[in-house]
């Protein structure tokens, strides 16, 4: 299942989206359509869903300065 909501606007003006894909087992991850950020990855264990990624909340995406490595 997709899900696309508006999440903010970037430092240009623009807005950008949000986008939450989940599967028939309950993992879902989230991304950005402005820098094709990934935010969130979240699978099931033991029926809690568990963060595998780590990263910010998406308002401190804009501060961030990008690091390629």
């Amino acid at each position: 299942m997709l899900r696309q909501y508006q999440q903010g606007l970037a430092p240009d003006g623009e807005p950008f989206h949000c986008f939450r894909l989940t599967n028939r087992n309950g993992m879902c991850i989230d991304i950005m359509d402005w820098g094709a950020t990934w935010l969130s990855c979240q699978v099931p264990v033991n029926g809690n869903l568990q963060e595998v990624l780590l990263g910010c909340k998406v308002q401190d995406y804009p501060n961030n300065k990008p690091i390629l490595a």
